[in-house]
């Protein structure tokens, strides 16, 4: 199957999804420019597929999950957690939401370093180095 088979609505959603690679999003481009839509027409795709799958906004990810986040390097096994934490950010990816992929693995760092600065301060307070 090419671009050029894909259907109106199915060439629309693919120029709307940010996480395809830069030169397949090239390829969309152009076909979706050689179609010519009218102005109309687009907004009626457009109007189509915010039905289908809402958009999100600018809404990240809540302060609540924000610190489950920040809390969690504490609650799991360092060789469970990575890939854990794997998966669930690419929950994100998978969804074309890459604002909120890289906001999770911020506030991941954020947790690791935080954890990291409390376990180091006990161990000093404690060992008497």
């Amino acid at each position: 199957m090419t671009v050029s088979d894909l259907s109106d609505k199915q060439l629309f959603a693919l120029t709307i999804n940010l996480g395809l690679e830069p030169h397949l999003r090239e390829m969309i481009f152009e076909e979706f420019t050689k179609r010519n839509f009218t102005s109309e027409y687009q907004t009626e795709l457009q109007a189509g597929y915010k039905r289908i799958i809402p958009v999100d906004g600018t809404t990240l990810v809540t302060w609540q999950k924000i610190l489950i986040v920040i809390m969690s390097p504490t609650f799991l096994i360092w060789f469970i957690g990575a890939p854990i934490h794997s998966w669930l950010a690419n929950q994100y990816i998978s969804k074309g939401r890459l604002c909120k992929w890289r906001q999770y693995w911020k506030y991941l760092a954020i947790g690791w370093a935080f954890w990291t600065l409390i376990v180091f301060a006990v161990a000093k307070l404690f060992l008497k180095f």
